[in-house]
């Protein structure tokens, strides 16, 4: 590539950014934004199907990082998970029905949804070491990108140590969200950092609608930490009506003094959490329609921009239906994955929205 070939060279070389934006690199971080995508989905299917705990060591199974290959293998893990989990022995002999024992059918279903988690987990780390690699071998790239390369590398290996501290902890909807969260940092550096890298050198020009564009993706990444709460806690498997909670607008119990210390409502008080991410929502909505309805009435918006501002508000619509429907039916599986999916695509949507008009041309800038 012998050099800049957009609008925005003159402004490139006078910022002296990278006269060859590494496009192939930014390629392979959207390839990882798409992996960190479904591991973020599959985390949500293995909270809602009930698998966290399928696997109650981490990181090994059983003295392995390989799945059990042998019916010997298979009877020792569904008997660890029994007896760490459960609390009961499987091999015991029962007068009746064995409480707290699952089928073996049913536990190897649970098994392979959380190893999938794990194995995929794993998968992003290789390709981001490989990135990662790439980067710090080359100078310039190095330069540009060293230290946001070093940020990542960081969260990704918190957010591992988390992962096993969420497994140890017995899923608690603190550790839970704090995973979900981290996740959500990460995907959206991910998403910003291939799109700075795909980009042919635009330099920071701040567009009007740039503030809204961070308040709507602020209040939409607190809401998935309200929801993280929610499917942490299966806060969303009672009052299940529409609009109103159980007849009420504000329900009794929002604050319970059985929690002690009482901040522990923000994090397991069922009625407090639902009702916060109930309503947040709407602030959400709001915030999303206020940055469409600005942005779209700002002159020499690009055709990406405007595209991507189309798509936010479709799926915001998408996401506000899903949420309830999700709801009245009490979390069936299909739909409670797909609100979740669904916000996580909200999210990505926005951060591209928040860049496009961080790095905007002078035209949409107003300067």
């Amino acid at each position: 590539m012998s050099g800049l070939s957009t609008p925005y060279a003159a402004d490139a070389r006078a910022a002296g950014v990278l006269a060859d934006p590494p496009r192939r690199l930014g390629a392979w971080m959207l390839w990882l934004a798409v992996l960190v995508f479904g591991l973020m989905g599959l985390g949500g299917y293995v909270r809602l199907s009930g698998s966290g705990l399928s696997i109650p060591e981490w990181p090994i199974i059983n003295g392995s990082l390989l799945p059990p290959m042998t019916e010997e293998d298979w009877q020792a893990v569904y008997r660890t998970y029994h007896i760490v989990i459960e609390g009961v022995d499987p091999e015991q002999h029962y007068e009746g029905p064995a409480v707290g024992v699952i089928p073996m059918e049913r536990f190897q279903v649970m098994f392979w949804i959380e190893y999938a988690h794990r194995f995929v987990a794993a998968l992003v780390g290789i390709v981001f070491l490989v990135l990662f690699v790439q980067v710090v071998r080359n100078a310039a790239l190095r330069r540009r990108y060293g230290l946001r390369f070093t940020w990542l590398a960081v969260l990704l290996l918190a957010q591992a140590i988390l992962g096993g501290v969420v497994v140890k902890s017995d899923l608690k909807p603190e550790m839970v969200t704090a995973h979900l969260g981290m996740a959500s940092l990460f995907l959206g550096l991910v998403v910003w950092t291939a799109l700075q890298m795909l980009d042919a050198g635009r330099v920071r020009r701040p567009a009007r609608p740039y503030p809204w564009a961070v308040a709507a993706l602020s209040a939409t990444a607190l809401q998935v930490l309200l929801g993280g709460l929610v499917a942490a806690n299966y806060a969303g498997h009672f009052m299940n009506t529409f609009p109103t909670m159980a007849g009420y607008w504000i329900p009794p119990g929002l604050w319970s003094a059985d929690f002690e210390p009482a901040l522990l409502n923000l994090f397991h008080n069922k009625v407090l959490v639902q009702f916060l991410h109930r309503w947040w929502a709407w602030v959400v909505a709001g915030l999303v329609v206020a940055l469409v309805w600005v942005s779209l009435r700002t002159p020499a918006i690009s055709a990406r921009g405007r595209l991507l501002l189309r798509a936010v508000f479709s799926v915001l619509v998408l996401q506000l239906l899903l949420g309830i429907a999700t709801l009245l039916l009490q979390v069936p599986i299909a739909l409670g994955l797909a609100h979740q999916v669904v916000g996580f695509g909200l999210l990505v949507i926005l951060v591209a929205i928040t860049y496009e008009l961080r790095y905007a041309p002078a035209a949409l800038s107003g300067s």
